[in-house]
């Protein structure tokens, strides 16, 4: 990411409307005041320069992350992408940050800095030396206008200037979108008819509603004792960054039969066991899926999520493979169904309803007890800045905007999870968002920590 940096555009992008997974986060801003900014952390031990973080901001403010949301005043039409104005300066501290204070460093970041399109901010990027001669970087975007993958692919390209749209404006077009869009509610009330007449035939032969569960043969662990409680009444989310060996990770998926994917999973189950959430015996837990159709597939968002479900202790070694089985039907039948299995289509009939119905009927809405995003390996050209390597390079997504009592209500699953692999490192970053279960500060790393150990990997906490 060390080549000259791209001009900036100032065009409109060629998907002028918003729509798809970007409407949804769109739609969670404005009905919930919630924000979803994803964050990418380096942390480099020779200082690549302030001025190699520069070219990334600038190679930012050229691609299709700097944009905009124009809201329209016609009932039903969608919003519009507008082109953003000048790009926020990037933030370069001058006080260096201690080696103890880097994860800290990250979290002030990504708690304290708001990206909302509907405002005008899609992306920030931080920069501070630290005090052993390195580097930290941070880059924050909205979740309206890219998934992980997508600020991957904005980091890497030499430039990516967006197009200059194709709608005439005004609300004539708007009229004409808000019509289609009364046509796709009808389209979308007849497919979750089907839906749901299938449904009803499925479990009147007996057809199990939902993945089958995956019986581990170890008794769940005990009740957790009561936590310790923050002195704060309204605790933030809690975020942890841990560092491990991607050997020794690999090495012990294998020895239990599974992949380094289904031991991610069982870790972090495993954690929520720990801490709690599910409320029996059975662990419901959701894997994110990268839905690119390949190379040329330029969605901001294309994630979407399969369930796996898991009967038993996961706070130490099991035998993974009924949970690597149950995760790749899993993935098959979401390979072959997922498009009609998207939550895509029900947003025309989402746009109908008033603010207060679609939050009564999210409520509803089935959640697992916890997510992860296996990200994989990251390119090397997005470890690399001004000729130096990052030893550590992470990716996360939090919510902001929540009151504890919020997040209580509204807020599920109540952990999630991100892992990234590079080098001989695999980093894996962690988020606390219930305040019940990890309001006091030390409660997640505690979690964590003894989970990592009951499975005996070697680790260190950033």
């Amino acid at each position: 990411m060390g080549s000259a940096a791209p001009p900036v555009v100032t065009a409109a992008p060629t998907d002028a409307r918003v729509t798809g997974p970007d409407e949804t986060f769109m739609l969670v801003e404005a009905l919930a005041g919630v924000e979803t900014p994803i964050q990418m952390g380096w942390v480099f031990a020779t200082d690549p320069g302030e001025q190699a973080v520069a070219r990334i901001h600038a190679r930012l403010a050229a691609g299709p992350v700097h944009r905009a949301i124009a809201t329209t005043r016609v009932p039903f039409a969608r919003h519009r992408w507008v082109a953003a104005g000048p790009p926020e300066p990037m933030r370069a501290d001058v006080a260096a940050v201690a080696p103890e204070r880097i994860s800290r460093w990250f979290a002030d970041h990504l708690d304290s800095t708001s990206v909302r399109p509907t405002r005008g901010r899609s992306w920030h990027v931080a920069t501070a030396p630290t005090t052993d001669g390195g580097r930290v970087v941070s880059v924050l975007a909205s979740h309206v206008v890219c998934d992980g993958s997508g600020l991957r692919r904005a980091l890497l390209a030499d430039a990516m200037p967006v197009g200059a749209g194709s709608l005439r404006g005004g609300v004539a077009d708007d009229l004409r979108d808000a019509g289609g869009q009364l046509v796709a509610a009808l389209r979308a009330v007849a497919r979750l008819a089907a839906s749901a007449v299938t449904g009803l035939r499925s479990r009147r032969d007996g057809v199990p509603d939902g993945p089958a569960v995956v019986d581990l043969g170890r008794p769940s662990p005990a009740r957790p004792l009561p936590r310790p409680t923050s002195p704060d009444p309204d605790p933030p989310v809690r975020h942890l960054l841990v560092t491990l060996d991607a050997d020794a990770l690999a090495a012990r998926a294998a020895e239990h039969g599974g992949t380094v994917n289904t031991l991610f999973c069982a870790l972090i189950g495993g954690i929520a066991q720990r801490a709690g959430i599910p409320d029996d015996d059975t662990t419901a837990i959701c894997i994110a899926v990268n839905r690119r159709a390949g190379d040329d597939d330029a969605r901001a968002n294309a994630s979407g999520g399969v369930w796996i479900r898991t009967r038993g202790g996961l706070d130490g070694p099991v035998d993974l493979t009924g949970m690597r089985s149950q995760t790749r039907r899993a993935l098959a039948e979401y390979a072959e169904r997922g498009a009609e299995m998207s939550a895509d289509n029900v947003q025309p009939v989402v746009r109908l309803l008033p603010s207060r119905a679609v939050l009564a009927l999210t409520a509803l809405i089935p959640s697992p007890h916890t997510t992860v995003s296996n990200l994989g390996a990251v390119e090397p050209d997005l470890l690399r800045m001004g000729g130096q390597t990052a030893h550590v390079q992470f990716t996360r997504a939090a919510v902001r905007g929540m009151s504890a009592d919020d997040r209580r209500r509204r807020c599920r699953p109540g952990l999630l999870a991100w892992l990234t692999h590079h080098g001989d490192t695999a980093t894996m970053a962690v988020c606390g968002v219930d305040p019940d279960r990890f309001g006091a500060p030390e409660v997640l790393r505690d979690l964590v920590e003894a989970q990592l150990d009951a499975w005996d990997l070697p680790h260190a906490v950033l």
